[in-house]
């Protein structure tokens, strides 16, 4: 036997072998893919129904689609999905949004849907391990511009400012009003026409 004969048969083993391999990745991720999108969805719909009072739960469930990552019941209470850029790429926030008239700011609450930070420095912005996001539940704009940075976090907790001042130009007057022409509130009527 010669050794061209056996790195041949090697190469062709190898291929065959990570062929194999693939053809079983692709079938499991085509079985799975759609239980582990169901499962996100719950959770990301179990994370807005936390951050809403009892009665805005209730007008939740009238509420149909997002549109431009904007879902509202056209009441008292915005929810709006943004991004920022963290420290290891795009952190995707899910934001309450409780606009009040102009004596009083809107009141912002945010979770992190997804982030890629460093494990240990980048934990204060994960709801579930750290209590940093709820205990500044209710921070109006200008507050989290404010609050002073974390150390070693600087460049994560920029992107919890940015996404606050995002939603608050994004949740400007004129784009509520926009969002919710030909609607009626369901305060005046009950339901969303």
């Amino acid at each position: 036997m010669n050794s061209g004969a056996l790195s041949w048969q090697s190469i062709l083993s190898l291929v065959l072998i990570a062929a194999t391999c693939g053809a079983a990745l692709v079938w499991i991720n085509e079985i799975t893919a759609p239980r582990i999108a169901a499962q996100r969805q719950e959770q990301a719909r179990a994370l807005m129904r936390s951050l809403l009072q009892p009665r805005q739960q209730i007008e939740l469930k009238t509420v149909a689609d997002w549109r431009d990552d904007i879902l509202s019941a056209c009441t008292d209470w915005w929810l709006i999905r943004v991004s920022e850029d963290g420290y290891a790429g795009p952190i995707e926030l899910l934001a309450h949004w409780q606009p009040f008239d102009a004596n009083q700011p809107g009141r912002i609450k945010l979770r992190v849907l997804k982030h890629l930070e460093t494990p240990g420095i980048g934990d204060f912005i994960d709801h579930e391990r750290d209590n940093y996001l709820p205990d500044r539940d209710g921070a109006t704009v200008a507050q989290w511009q404010a609050a002073d940075a974390l150390s070693g976090a600087t460049v994560t907790f920029n992107a919890l400012q940015r996404a606050a001042a995002t939603v608050a130009q994004r949740l400007d007057s004129e784009t509520r009003a926009t969002f919710c022409s030909g609607k009626e509130s369901l305060t005046t009527t009950g339901a969303i026409e």
